[in-house]
């Protein structure tokens, strides 16, 4: 049902669902209403073809530049832990398994960082991210992606490509 305006589901906040409850295997879900035309907007932009383009994050320097650039060579695959905070992301490659302490003293993070924790496991941060984050990002998702990546699903395939922060705002200009 329509909650707030939206038929999307905020677990944490008790907010929508199907039934009242998460979704479950064998659920079935119609994501266009009988009466709008198949093939709806929402619909055609659920593959991410081509890399995430990303603007390097506050903490870049804290990773060697070979680190860095094995990042930017490697791809990533999203895992099945995921929701409305933050999308884990499998790191096949073991780009950051020896970085080494990654533990920082907190400060604000955005929509689309991609914080490393502890044990190296990158983390893209979402909608409903915490405030403050204790672990180094190494870059944010720029605007103009971060649609198209959250709509990727579990086992999809990822990789990221450098941007500027002029390019980034170009681009937003455009949209």
């Amino acid at each position: 049902p329509r909650i707030l305006g939206s038929r999307s589901n905020n677990s944490m906040a008790r907010l929508g669902g199907l039934h009242g409850r998460m979704l479950k295997t064998g659920d079935e879900l119609s994501f266009v209403p009988a009466h709008e035309p198949a093939g709806s907007a929402f619909a055609k932009n659920t593959v991410c073809k081509g890399p995430v383009r990303v603007i390097w994050g506050l903490h870049a320097e804290l990773f060697p530049r070979r680190q860095r650039d094995v990042f930017l060579a490697s791809s990533f695959k999203i895992s099945r832990h995921l929701n409305r905070m933050g999308i884990q992301l499998v790191d096949g490659s073991g780009v950051f398994r020896n970085s080494g302490e990654l533990s920082l003293v907190s400060d604000p993070v955005v929509c689309g960082d991609i914080q490393i924790l502890g044990d190296g496991t990158p983390v893209v941060l979402m909608r409903d991210h915490q405030p403050t984050g204790g672990y180094p990002r190494i870059a944010t998702i720029i605007s103009s992606d971060l649609g198209r990546f959250v709509q990727m699903r579990p086992g999809s395939e990822v990789w990221f490509e450098p941007v500027s922060v002029a390019h980034a705002h170009s681009l937003m200009n455009n949209v």
